[in-house]
């Protein structure tokens, strides 16, 4: 029996269904001492997402998903899940896929509509707790990402760092 991840369903019931019904999902070992094998475990929801978002799924091949950029402090960092348009070599139906190319671009638009971080306006999230007026809605001027808050106390009040 093939199982298939459904989309329509909200990711945690998906993940939860796999589980009662005791489906296993490969999983590769990177580093540590069983590096390279593949383990058979129970599908957890970040799993789940990786498989969804992935262009194989629907028999696609990709090549140029991820960038690595030099950052301010010469440390490197990794750039995943870039648009489209930014791809370097993509060709549907390249391969015969799980489910067809129609249906991995319907899932990326309600998977896209399910995750805030992840729409068009980005500060479009609530407000946590705390006194900082701009929690939720600074961007880095420098690499675009949500600045995140931190407090520091100073007597009775807090005052906000953003990162």
């Amino acid at each position: 029996m093939t199982a298939h991840l459904r989309v329509d369903q909200k990711s945690g019931a998906a993940v939860r269904s796999y589980r009662q019904q005791a489906l296993l999902f490969p999983k590769r070992v990177f580093g540590g001492p069983r590096h390279g094998e593949l383990l058979w475990v129970e599908l957890d929801y970040s799993q789940a997402v990786t498989i969804l978002r992935n262009p194989r799924y629907a028999g696609a091949y990709v090549f140029g998903r991820t960038r690595i950029r030099k950052k301010a402090d010469g440390r490197f960092k990794l750039i995943k899940d870039l648009p489209r348009d930014q791809l370097h070599t993509l060709i549907p139906n390249a391969h015969p896929g799980y489910i067809s190319w129609e249906e991995y671009e319907a899932n990326q638009r309600r998977l896209n509509e399910n995750v805030r971080f992840r729409s068009e306006n980005r500060r479009n999230t609530p407000p946590r707790e705390g006194p900082a007026l701009l929690q939720g809605i600074t961007l880095c001027g420098r690499c675009g990402e949500r600045m995140m808050v931190h407090y520091r106390k100073n007597g009775d009040s807090l005052i906000p760092e953003y990162f």
